[in-house]
């Protein structure tokens, strides 16, 4: 298997892909896994799954991708500058999500947002108060138990009219 990207799920996939039996490479453009992490932390934990089998490609630009059949292609320009044609059954994309925000007609009633977001209070309004954000939309913590937090939140504030903030 190719994981692309190298964040907190790719991450966790890698690994238990990998303690599953699976060859696992990972490709990660920048020159450390988990890159929001402290890099003694990240690197510990490469280490620790390159000794498990776990293959890095760091500072790495995918290049191409390509199905051949029982197989799938990704050809990558290495740290080197080199192509490295690698191959796999299976690729797994994890390179982050972005907000689909364009077209919603926001941008017509001046609701605040951008690349990451919406643009919220505590509350998880925007500036119309009537306008609510919970989950990925937030920009914040992009994880199922932060959403289900979050629409918590929303729900007390819109819907049953009881004031909360996140914490």
């Amino acid at each position: 298997m190719i994981v692309i990207g190298a964040g907190p799920i790719a991450i966790e996939m890698a690994q238990a892909f990998a303690r599953l039996g699976t060859k696992v490479t990972v490709i990660q453009r920048s020159g450390q896994i988990l890159s929001k992490e402290d890099k003694d932390m990240a690197d510990m934990v490469m280490n620790v799954m390159a000794s498990e089998g776990v293959t890095f490609h760091l500072n790495a630009a995918v290049l191409s991708m390509k199905d051949l059949g029982s197989e799938r292609e990704v050809v990558i320009k290495d740290y080197t500058g080199a192509d490295v044609i690698l191959k796999a059954e299976k690729i797994f994309v994890a390179l982050g999500r972005r907000p689909n925000l364009h077209g919603l007609g926001l941008e017509d009633i001046s609701v605040p947002f951008d690349k990451k977001g919406l643009k919220l209070d505590n509350r998880l309004r925007t500036n119309h108060t009537h306008i609510y954000g919970a989950g990925d939309i937030t920009g914040e913590y992009q994880f199922t138990h932060a959403a289900g937090y979050e629409g918590g939140i929303v729900l007390s504030n819109a819907i049953l009219h009881l004031p909360r903030k996140t914490d």
